[in-house]
């Protein structure tokens, strides 16, 4: 009789274990991989590739780094690794695969031209045995820096960055279109008196281009050209010194979701902002959404049934208190669904936020010195949690859901490196099993590392409580 009380009590500490604790279904780790040499090595990105294997792109060397990038098997080992560089430091800042199997390395690298530093855009072509097909630097006698690269229908690129002549005094909008063997075919400049600088730039369905980024990190500025660079119209939106726009994203419908943060005088506050717009950049609505204090929008993005979800930071209130993650989602028309605040101890900050096949969402950050990924469901809760990494410091700056449902990770750690500085990190992580209920409570404090095991062994004392509870009242009987 005894042994069959005690299988049942772990039987049923089994199941309260799975169904009712978050830790309990956390994604196993398939592997963690480390690639680096005797110097500082950083990812800042990371991609599936058609094969199944990862392509990792960030930086190696000390007071100059260069461009490394990293291809591996679907079981992270090594294939074939690369660097780029010239005489100062360089930077990457986008990777692609193109449709014959290689990769697009696009960044910035700085130089010295009779004593005098520039920066140049720097764009890459590698085939995807990882050898080079060319090499090509884009800029004038300053500064010039690419933030984002597409691929055009005609099989070549589109850049969007900006750019500051040598006796210039701002930065301006920088668009530069070039051939598939990297040949420059044009280049347009769009700007005025301040500092404009473009962060993302898409092919629109009649051959021409739209592009978009920040006035003097106030307003948001969007400029539609023709398929040779001539522009057809521009739109600014936010209030000179009360508005900042830090995330923008093209919608399904064409049109563009822009978010940041509005300050309120009457009350000196910040809170969050939304500006939807048509594909002709003409505002459809605009949303501030009222008791939600926050500091800086990281990422907003449209969710697969047609609604807005944005990862911010709160505004901490003293020195002393953390920074906190804000994910707040709000419905097609703009208006909150919900919005949910995770707390930590020290300090947590995201850096990458995703769309999971499950309709839920997914942070990816640091907290103290550790990397962190908070997994919810499709409103906001917390399903699980984890902190990954060693004794040393650990980043994690980009994840990317895989084809077999997991996810995979990149950034840097010093945990394993054999007392070296920083190495490359990418981990692997299966499929998570949640299921479709949600576990947790509106909004949660994010503890240290789970304690492994936990679920299960409260289960096991809450049933023996339970249990001795029930054969006492018996016994009394």
């Amino acid at each position: 009789m005894r042994s069959i009380l005690i299988l049942s009590v772990f039987s049923i500490a089994l199941v309260l274990a799975d169904t009712g604790c978050a830790a309990a279904a956390l994604p196993l780790e398939v592997w963690d991989k480390t690639y680096g040499g005797a110097g500082h090595e950083s990812a800042k990105l990371v991609l599936q590739t058609d094969d199944g294997g990862y392509f990792t792109a960030g930086r190696t060397g000390f007071s100059t780094a260069d461009v490394w990038f990293v291809k591996t098997d679907p079981n992270g080992n090594e294939e074939w690794n690369g660097t780029f560089g010239k005489t100062g430091s360089e930077w990457v800042y986008h990777i692609l695969q193109t449709p014959d199997g290689g990769y697009i390395v696009a960044g910035r690298a700085e130089s010295w031209l009779y004593g005098v530093e520039r920066s140049e855009f720097w764009v890459v072509k590698i085939d995807r045995n990882g050898d080079e097909q060319w090499n090509r630097t884009y800029g004038g006698t300053d500064y010039d820096s690419g933030n984002s690269i597409r691929q055009t229908s005609d099989g070549g690129y589109i850049i969007a960055g900006a750019t500051r002549g040598l006796y210039s005094t701002g930065l301006d909008f920088w668009l530069v279109k070039i051939h598939p063997n990297g040949d420059e075919q044009w280049n347009k400049t769009f700007g005025g008196t301040d500092n404009e600088y473009a962060n993302f730039v898409h092919q629109t369905q009649d051959g021409g281009y739209i592009l978009g980024g920040c006035v003097e990190r106030r307003n948001l500025w969007l400029i539609k050209t023709d398929p040779s660079g001539t522009e057809e119209w521009n739109r600014t939106f936010g209030r000179e010194c009360f508005d900042s726009l830090y995330s923008f994203q093209q919608t399904f419908d064409g049109g563009y979701i822009l978010a940041g943060t509005t300050y309120d005088l009457s009350v000196e506050r910040r809170y969050l902002w939304l500006i939807k717009t048509d594909s002709g950049g003409n505002e459809q609505w605009k949303r501030t959404l009222g008791g939600i204090e926050i500091f800086l929008v990281k990422a907003v993005m449209e969710s697969s049934d047609g609604s807005f979800i944005i990862v911010g930071e709160t505004d901490p209130f003293g020195i002393d208190d953390p920074v906190r993650i804000m994910l707040v989602k709000a419905n097609a028309n703009g208006y909150e669904e919900w919005n949910r605040t995770f707390t930590g101890i020290d300090f947590y900050k995201p850096y990458s936020l995703l769309q999971t096949s499950d309709g839920g969402y997914i942070i990816a950050g640091i907290k103290n010195s550790d990397a962190w990924l908070v997994k919810t469901g499709s409103k906001g809760n917390i399903q699980w949690y984890n902190g990954l990494g060693g004794t040393g410091r650990d980043n994690v700056n980009f994840i990317q859901q895989t084809s077999d449902g997991g996810y995979v990770f990149t950034g840097m750690t010093s945990s394993y490196n054999r007392g070296k500085m920083m190495d490359l990190w990418v981990v692997k992580l299966e499929s998570d099993q949640i299921e479709p209920d949600e576990v947790s409570t509106r909004s949660g404090a994010i503890p240290e590392k789970p304690i492994p095991g936990f679920g299960f062994w409260a289960a096991v004392v809450s049933v023996i409580i339970v249990l001795f509870r029930k054969r006492k009242t018996l016994g009394g009987e």
